[in-house]
């Protein structure tokens, strides 16, 4: 048997957005009389659940006077508030801050926590809605917008183009979908090494994997240039030097 753990945001959400459509009187006369007993009071608990007591009794009051088939009902406790003051219910979308996930829970003091990662943010700072008091929608993202090469000025791909110029006449290179790694070819096809950053483990080495044999090789941190990742074309220059070097160590 497959189980979901119900995301709290959503469920709020959706219960807000059911009660705000089928709480109005008019609905009630229409449907509730076709309504079996047991198909109204589920509603009737979503309208109470929500706060909402005076559509839950009216969901009730219509289907006894219309059903031609009501059993009869007991009628809540909490329908029987003499004064109810009800409110809309406002749900906000709330997004961590940290992982972006939307299982971010409100806590106590204007806090909110994060099932994911375990973050913690002030409510404020997870709010990611447009409400404007009556319905609450997801506001757009901020477009990501960094500079080029804010991060990284090189992508994977051209350490590769650099390292097959590097070793000379017969090898080549190419190039994945945006750059994200690269291949390091011999012209007679006898080796191939596709060029990336093992993305599973806590370091973030780059890798060099024989795609004929799937063998991987860590590149040392000592085969390469000091100062980290290449910024400038003669950087890069220096950096294919030394991964040729590597590539003709391997003695493939």
């Amino acid at each position: 048997m497959i189980t979901t753990t119900p995301d709290y945001v959503l469920t709020v959400r959706a219960v807000a957005r059911l009660v705000g459509k089928w709480n109005r009187a008019s609905t009630a006369e229409v449907v509730a009389g076709e309504l079996t007993c047991d198909e109204v009071e589920p509603l009737a608990a979503v309208f109470l659940a929500a706060g909402d007591k005076d559509s839950a009794k009216a969901w009730i009051t219509e289907h006894v006077a219309t059903s031609s088939e009501c059993r009869g009902h007991a009628e809540h406790p909490a329908m029987t508030t003499t004064t109810v003051v009800h409110t809309p219910t406002v749900v906000h979308a709330l997004t961590c801050t940290r992982c972006g996930s939307n299982g971010v829970q409100p806590a106590v003091r204007e806090w909110a926590n994060c099932t994911a990662c375990k973050h913690g943010m002030s409510l404020s700072e997870a709010m990611t809605c447009g409400c404007d008091g009556y319905d609450c929608v997801p506001r757009p993202a901020a477009p990501y917008a960094p500079g080029p090469g804010e991060a990284y000025t090189y992508p994977l791909c051209d350490y590769a183009f650099a390292t097959a110029r590097a070793l000379g006449a017969g090898w080549e290179a190419d190039s994945c979908h945006l750059g994200a790694w690269g291949l390091i070819l011999s012209a007679d096809g006898r080796v191939a090494l596709r060029l990336y950053v093992d993305g599973t483990g806590d370091t973030g080495d780059l890798m060099l994997e024989d795609r004929h044999t799937r063998t991987e090789y860590v590149v040392p941190g000592d085969c390469t240039p000091a100062g980290g990742a290449a910024r400038t074309p003669d950087e890069m220059h220096e950096w294919g030097k030394a991964l040729a070097l590597f590539v003709l160590s391997l003695g493939l």
